[in-house]
């Protein structure tokens, strides 16, 4: 008798799991935000998603693709969101209350170089990495848009933008590039070039959050449980769980330390 109601349990799982609704997010790799999709480590924010949507009767499906096409797609409605997006990578976008993290866009050069960013002035000279269809501020995405048609600003696509900046100036075919502080040393020592790198000024601070399409009319449920979910998984010490396993602490409580 006891077998039997196991095995009905068992049955009634996998009956609601058939029946549960497939949320897709997309985004190019971004670690420790979102790195491999099935895997162990998919990244903190895919973790995130999977703990808040799948107690709401969701599963989460995570595809890497390159960001141009990840938020073309998810603006179309192909997708249903974008991962580690900021308000300025896609204002359309439906966002949640309650951030996933922040974002600190830094400017990177080589160790042996003593190179500071000030202000835009100190792009003089300069041969900028950044990659396609990011937003690093307005000051920033307007020098970008002002230079796009030179030497000046390289922009890089596809699945691995960041490394691909990280070879660029190692092998001094840029002098600096701009990305994610936390994403830059944790894709260095990955590929331990950490030491051969050193952060150059930092330029923002930007909230990034899963943004979802425009184009779902489910999205605003979808960003509204999102949302009450990050409070749910600070307040049970879920997220700071999470957060561990990628050697980050909260950055509600230590916003310039992780």
């Amino acid at each position: 008798m006891k077998t039997t109601r196991i095995v009905l349990l068992i049955l009634s799982l996998f009956a609601k799991l058939s029946h549960a609704e497939t949320i897709t997010i997309v985004a190019d790799a971004w670690p420790p935000y979102n790195i491999t999709p099935n895997t162990s480590s998919p990244g903190y924010i895919v973790e995130v998603a999977e703990e808040v949507l799948s107690n709401a009767g969701y599963q989460i499906e995570y595809i890497k693709m390159p960001w141009n096409r990840a938020v073309k797609a998810a603006r179309s409605g192909k997708f249903h969101g974008i991962i580690g997006a900021t308000k300025p990578d896609a204002p359309d976008f439906i966002f949640p209350d309650n951030e996933q993290g922040v974002s600190e866009y830094t400017f990177f050069t080589i160790k042996e170089s003593d190179w500071v960013y000030r202000n835009i002035t100190s792009l003089e000279n300069q041969l900028l990495g950044v990659v396609s269809d990011y937003s690093y501020s307005n000051e920033i995405d307007t020098y970008i848009q002002a230079h796009s048609d030179n030497i000046k600003v390289q922009v890089v696509y596809g699945k691995n933008p960041l490394e691909q900046n990280l070879n660029k100036l190692i092998a001094n075919r840029i002098s600096v590039f701009i990305d994610d502080r936390r994403v830059t040393n944790y894709l260095a020592t990955r590929l331990n070039i950490r030491n051969r790198i050193r952060e150059a000024g930092l330029v923002s601070r930007l909230n990034i959050y899963i943004a979802f399409s425009p184009a779902h009319e489910d999205s605003n449920k979808l960003a509204d449980i999102l949302s009450d979910g990050m409070t749910e998984l600070r307040a049970n010490g879920k997220l700071q769980q999470i957060l561990a396993k990628y050697q980050l602490s909260d950055w509600s409580k230590t916003p310039s330390q992780n």
